[in-house]
């Protein structure tokens, strides 16, 4: 799996990277601090998900949904600090297809981009494969 992350600083996305990695430990992640960078990785790498999770200095989380969807119907979700109501709902309204807000639990995270991956059909060929086994 591929996830580009937008982040300001590559601290704030590390746990949602290592809560990925524990169900596709061959995770490849990409951190861009601006929104351009991550623009750009989405049309080079071509990933599975991206993952926003604050304002970068170029856009904003609302100018980077819309500026995404110009050109790709790529899962979003948004991993944001607070947000109130309407701003979950303006993310929704721009083309997001989830909004997290954090700090969050981190399996709940994992379960959420699970659960969003399935339902747009990507990683279900790896569903009843699991690197956690038991017995």
């Amino acid at each position: 799996m591929k996830a580009v992350f937008f982040c300001k600083d590559g601290a704030r996305a590390e746990p949602l990277v290592l809560a990925l990695r524990l169900r596709w430990p061959d995770l490849k992640s990409f951190v861009v601090p601006e929104a351009n960078l991550g623009l750009q990785a989405i049309e080079e790498e071509v990933p599975d998900l991206a993952i926003l999770c604050e304002d970068l200095a170029d856009m904003t989380i609302w100018e980077t949904i819309r500026e995404i969807r110009r050109f790709s119907d790529l899962p979003i979700i948004v991993a944001a600090e607070g947000g109130d109501e309407m701003e979950v709902v303006k993310a929704f309204e721009l083309g997001a297809d989830d909004y997290i807000r954090m700090p969050c639990n981190l399996m709940v995270v994992m379960a959420r981009v699970v659960a969003l991956l399935r339902r747009v059909g990507i990683g279900s060929q790896h569903d009843n494969e699991s690197p956690i086994q038991c017995g």
